[in-house]
């Protein structure tokens, strides 16, 4: 059962945590983990490692379920354009135009910059970008760049 595409395909669209519990092989499966991704974010943790090293799969997840991005390999928190992409809020629907359906509390927003590298959170230029995208993002400013700016502009 537990290698079975479809019968985990339905596992993890009703609970992506849920792929925890499939074959490595399906862990590897892009439409697999997407549906897992879609249906809880923390399904990325369970993912094969050639997943979250693949940047274009990596793009797309964060592009739909911006807090996946806590699960990616550590070089896609530096990366500018896919940090950015888990920022960037998607329009209103909860409808991927895959057909995925994002989980209650999935898309990319303001918050994924929580997984951001430090060197990012720490970057003026680029936590502007990032908050333009989604003015949530402010909550993840590192310190450091938190006092810079108070220093600055102190009132």
């Amino acid at each position: 059962m537990k290698g079975d595409p479809e019968i985990v395909l339905a596992a993890v669209n009703s609970n992506g945590r849920a792929l925890i519990h499939a074959w490595p092989s399906l862990r590897a499966d892009e439409m697999v983990v997407m549906t897992a991704v879609a249906q809880n974010y923390e399904a990325m943790k369970w993912a094969a490692a050639e997943l979250k090293n693949d940047r274009e799969f990596v793009l797309r997840a964060v592009t739909f379920v911006g807090a996946a991005l806590k699960f990616v390999a550590p070089e896609f928190k530096s990366d500018e354009e896919v940090v950015l992409a888990a920022v960037t809020p998607m329009s209103g629907t909860t409808e991927h135009r895959s057909g995925l359906r994002r989980g209650r509390y999935n898309g990319a927003d303001g918050y994924a910059l929580d997984h951001a590298s430090s060197e990012l959170k720490a970057s003026r230029e680029f936590v502007r970008r990032a908050v333009a995208r989604d003015g949530r993002a402010l909550c993840s400013v590192s310190a450091a760049l938190q006092v810079r700016w108070s220093l600055l502009n102190p009132y």
